[in-house]
């Protein structure tokens, strides 16, 4: 008869061994060594002996070696550092505008899918190795195989790994991360926001102030009246009922030219007129007499020290007179100024005067300010005999002794429109309300104007860093549960199968334990009775086929 090939002895030999019966015996349940297994390993000497063993294939390094695997653990570590980068490179930038309507989240999405793929490809790879890691060991259960291929498929199998194996085996570090890489795609796109902030703004932003105050007379004529400017701003002040509000009058403002609504000046100086007031009621002396233009009526002259004298009608015989000396003068105004949300504002820093020298009677005047802070020294010149003029027409008051009705009116040589508002504000806030009219009405006269910086409104890029945390931690202990994994495959000295079903298909079971399993009809009753069969992985020495051996029933 012709001798079979060597690789068909073996099987031979298996298909005429005696089956032992499946009931274990009643002392220890221990199932008997078969007899195959030693017959193994004596043709495996024998091959070992007579043909050397060929060098690893491109492909068995590639698996050996882990090479894909290191290579998907570099790859999500540049990953990561890619959504690092990404995001650095457009925090507190304005978003950008990508043909195709891309957006950065779309971009961070793909990032993230590749991320995820790249941390699960290791974990799923270390799980099934750490199936058969397990296997090789003593104690393993028959089920177990098909608990760590549930768990390398996907979530649901992990959760079951980690109820099943109560955190026991280091496998549950990869069944962790798979569970929260399901998160790492939310926590990435939570790290970019988007946010309103004001930037600066190349604009032209603008605001007046004047240097000082000349008039222009015209073709050598005197004009009796001052700058249209002066005279529109100071009727405006003056007649303006808006009233107080805050201990600040509301009156017309100098607007900034400001297109984007939002921008500021630096402090700035502009010629200005200022305004104060003493009370000197206690300074009037009063002299009454009986009037000659009705009967029962008393007359009575209010004088001060300087000889200005008031006679007038007093209908309230409990009111008395009052007296109030105000003075109106040019000084020098330091401003901030500025608008935000389309709504101007300005504020009154400092005033420079010099009430020491006399203004009176000087056809030119100047006042010099000295430095102080970022502002250099600077001079201002004033040649206002037209508005100093208007103005003294426009105080000036005395009284009458003609009689209309027995009241004696208060009279103005030179017009009376301003007579009501003296009256109505009093002569402090009049005074006020003058030397602001003025103010104003040098600035817009002058036309002269000071620079300042506009901003506008961008939507920008901001990244909130701490939602990295889940990512790099994933990237991390991937990285931490592969080499593990490979450091106890190395020390197990355990073929790397990884996923591969090859050896289980080419594995053989103890035939009582077959014959034990497959007793039952149902696959879930098959399951269970594989839960009571303790198997271990029997490495062949140099041959390509593991083989399962039932070391026990439970």
């Amino acid at each position: 008869m012709q001798q079979l090939p060597s690789r068909f002895q073996y099987e031979e030999a298996i298909s005429h061994h005696p089956l032992r019966s499946v009931s274990p015996s009643s002392s220890n349940r221990t199932l008997t060594a078969r007899p195959s297994h030693s017959f193994h390993r004596s043709m495996s000497s024998s091959v070992k002996e007579g043909k050397p063993v060929a060098p690893k294939s491109l492909s068995s390094k590639i698996n050996d070696y882990w090479i894909l695997e290191i290579a998907s653990c570099f790859g999500s570590i540049g990953c990561l550092v890619g959504i690092v980068v990404f995001l650095n490179e457009y925090n507190g930038k304005p978003l950008p505008e990508w043909s195709y309507g891309i957006t950065v989240n779309s971009i961070l999405s793909w990032l993230v899918q590749i991320l995820t793929a790249l941390i699960l490809e290791p974990i799923a790879a270390s799980l099934s190795q750490t199936k058969c890691n397990n296997l090789g060991s003593p104690g393993c259960k028959l089920s177990d195989i098909n608990m760590y291929d549930f768990a390398s498929r996907g979530v649901l199998g992990c959760v079951s790994l980690i109820w099943q194996s109560r955190l026991r085996t280091l496998a549950c570090l990869g069944a962790f991360i798979t569970i929260l890489s399901t998160g790492a795609g939310p926590f990435v796109q939570q790290m970019a926001t988007v946010q309103n902030k004001l930037v600066p703004n190349s604009g032209p932003t603008t605001v007046a102030f004047s240097k000082g105050y000349v008039e222009y007379l015209g073709l050598g004529l005197k004009s009796e009246l001052p700058a249209a400017d002066i005279l529109a701003a100071t009727y405006s002040s003056v007649f303006g009922g808006s009233g107080i509000a805050e201990n600040n009058l509301t009156r017309i403002r100098i607007n900034p030219d400001c297109p984007t609504g939002e921008c500021e000046f630096p402090p700035f100086r502009s010629l200005a007129a200022c305004s104060t007031c003493t009370d000197i009621s206690d300074m009037i002396s009063t002299n009454c007499i009986k009037y000659w233009c009705a009967t029962d009526t008393t007359h009575c002259s209010h004088s001060l020290p300087n000889g200005l004298a008031l006679n007038a009608t007093l209908r309230d015989q409990k009111a008395g007179p009052t007296g109030k000396h105000c003075l109106v003068y040019w000084c020098v105004n330091t401003y901030k100024a500025g608008m935000r949300n389309n709504n101007p504002w300005e504020e009154l820093v400092d005033t420079y005067d010099n009430l020491e020298r006399s203004m009176y009677g000087a056809q030119n005047y100047s006042l010099e300010v000295p430095s102080k802070g970022i502002l250099p020294s600077s001079k201002y010149w004033i040649s206002a005999f037209n508005l100093r003029w208007w103005v003294a027409l426009k105080l000036n008051v005395t009284s009458t002794s003609a009689c209309y009705g027995g009241v004696s009116p208060v009279k103005q040589i030179y017009g009376n429109e301003f007579a009501d508002p003296m009256i109505r504000y009093g002569m402090s806030d009049f005074c006020e309300r003058l030397a602001y009219g003025i103010a104003t009405g040098a600035r817009l006269y002058n036309n002269s104007h000071i620079r300042g910086t506009s901003k506008i409104m961008e939507t920008q890029i901001r990244v909130r860093w701490a939602w990295i945390i889940l990512p790099a931690s994933l990237t991390v202990f991937s990285v931490v549960f592969l080499c593990v994994t490979i450091v106890q495959t190395r020390k197990g000295e355990h073929d790397v199968w990884k996923s591969s079903p090859t050896p289980l298909v080419c594995a053989n079971l103890d035939q009582r334990a077959h014959t034990f399993i497959c007793t039952n009809e149902y696959p879930m009753e098959i399951e269970d009775s594989a839960s009571q069969v303790m198997v271990q992985f029997h490495k062949a020495s140099f041959v390509t086929v593991n083989f399962l051996n039932c070391s026990g029933l439970l």
